[in-house]
């Protein structure tokens, strides 16, 4: 444990020991044989097992702490290579507590879990009172139906029933609820030498989607249930709607007729940087600078998977006249989300959009020109000087043309049979000449026959 550790510790353990001596009387009593406090401990997590249970069991108890599920404050502790997380929830205030914290030693982190416990219970009561007056109340608040029902689906070529029925358990034994349709569904998919654990909430869409190294099904299940838990704590939140252009319609009535839309507020999930680059792109839409809020949103969606920035991102597209992303963003949004509260927004953005990138119509190219080619008429006979101009045998094919005689182009386009070797007969090659004459252009273009 770091000094720091230890400080925070020791302190802690001061504290609760004066308020021991202090309930004894007379501030120099001790109060043996009373009642010791309770605290209820979960360890859960990927890289949990029994024998770190028992050692955070163990440095409780040396601290003078009883372990009972029963106890009004419960520490859940989550365990992953790297990184855990410490929870801590009271049966009067809720949620109290919730952090990461660093990939440290299994003593340092129950001494640090037991110091903030320690701390909360200070804080427990409003004006302290002595810790062995009486035993804590036990956990008795129940959740909503809807924040502690969920449906859990194992999937996959390497999923059973078995497996399935282990994860049910496990949801249950952690006091969850599973049945068909709830409003968070955990789907855990199972692969050969990977998995992958998505959870979705019909109000946010998806809120996870990572991968999962191949655990066993123990391992595997009480993860989800780890980060289901989570999810079904942000699924309560109440929407930040405050500060976006527009709050959703109320479910009986559809969104009024030519609303100018905006951004609508993401889910409770969004905190820290991400809450920043949101903030930032609510004030640039608002000054109409929507290349601005539109980078802002991209950035906010680079650090989290809540659909809602998808519609935000569409709206500014529509904005800019980039309505083919636009379209693809807002259709996302209605796959992700169908059961949002902003749906019918979005189905006015998606038709707003589908007029907008239509194409004008096209008018029909005008016709091509036709393009004849010249011919040229020459009469056949002795044209003076001694020069005579055989008939032209026109032809389409070879069986056009007598014997030895073949179709071919006389380099204008028009074909005729060549072969008969006469002179100033049109030919293309040598051989369609006959003895003692050649293949040349006399200076007009075609060939003929010639000495």
């Amino acid at each position: 444990m770091n000094a720091a550790c230890r400080t925070r510790f020791s302190l802690a353990v001061l504290g609760v020991a004066s308020l021991f001596l202090g309930a004894a009387g007379g501030g120099g009593g001790t109060a043996w044989g009373q009642p010791r406090s309770s605290l209820n401990l979960e360890l859960v997590g990927p890289s949990s097992n029994d024998g770190k249970v028992q050692r955070c069991r163990e440095v409780f108890e040396r601290s003078g702490y009883a372990i009972d599920p029963r106890a009004a404050l419960r520490l859940r502790l989550t365990l992953a290579p790297f990184v855990n997380r410490l929870e801590i929830f009271s049966a009067r205030r809720g949620l109290v507590y919730n952090q990461t914290k660093p990939g440290w030693g299994m003593n340092e982190l129950c001494q640090d879990a037991l110091a903030v416990a320690q701390q909360q219970l200070l804080q427990e009561n409003a004006s302290p009172a002595p810790l062995t007056a009486t035993m804590p109340a036990p956990f008795t608040a129940a959740p909503s139906p809807a924040r502690s029902s969920i449906t859990f689906d194992v999937l996959g070529p390497m999923a059973n029933p078995r497996k399935q029925a282990e994860c049910i358990a496990i949801a249950e034994r952690n006091g969850l609820s599973v049945v068909a349709g709830a409003p968070i569904r955990v789907t855990l998919t199972l692969q050969p030498g990977f998995n992958q654990l998505q959870i979705t909430s019909a109000r946010r869409g998806l809120v996870l989607n990572q991968n999962r190294p191949p655990w066993g099904m123990g391992t595997l299940c009480q993860d989800a249930v780890s980060q289901v838990q989570r999810a079904i704590i942000d699924d309560g939140q109440p929407p930040i709607a405050s500060t976006y252009a527009a709050s959703p319609p109320p479910a009986s009535q559809p969104a009024p007729g030519m609303l100018v839309l905006g951004p609508i507020p993401p889910g409770p999930t969004i905190t820290g940087p991400t809450r920043h680059a949101v903030d930032r792109a609510i004030n640039a839409w608002k000054a109409g600078q929507f290349e601005a809020a539109l980078n802002a949103f991209r950035e906010a969606a680079r650090m989290t998977s809540d659909a809602t920035l998808l519609f935000d991102r569409a709206v500014c597209e529509q904005k800019l006249g980039r309505y083919g992303e636009a379209q693809s963003h807002v259709q996302l949004f209605l796959d992700m989300a169908p059961q949002s509260p902003y749906r019918p927004y979005a189905d006015q953005l998606a038709a707003e959009l589908q007029h907008q990138a239509a194409p004008p119509p096209i008018a029909p190219p005008p016709p091509s020109p036709t393009v004849i080619a010249p011919t040229i008429q020459i009469n056949p006979g002795y044209h003076g000087a001694g020069v005579f101009v055989p008939a032209q045998n026109y032809c389409k094919w070879g069986t056009d043309c007598g014997p030895g005689e073949f179709c071919r182009d006389r380099g204008d386009g028009v074909h005729l049979c060549m072969g008969n070797g006469v002179r100033n007969a049109a030919c293309a090659w040598g051989t369609d000449c006959g003895p003692g004459l050649f293949c040349r252009d006399p200076g007009d273009g075609f060939k003929v026959c010639m000495p």
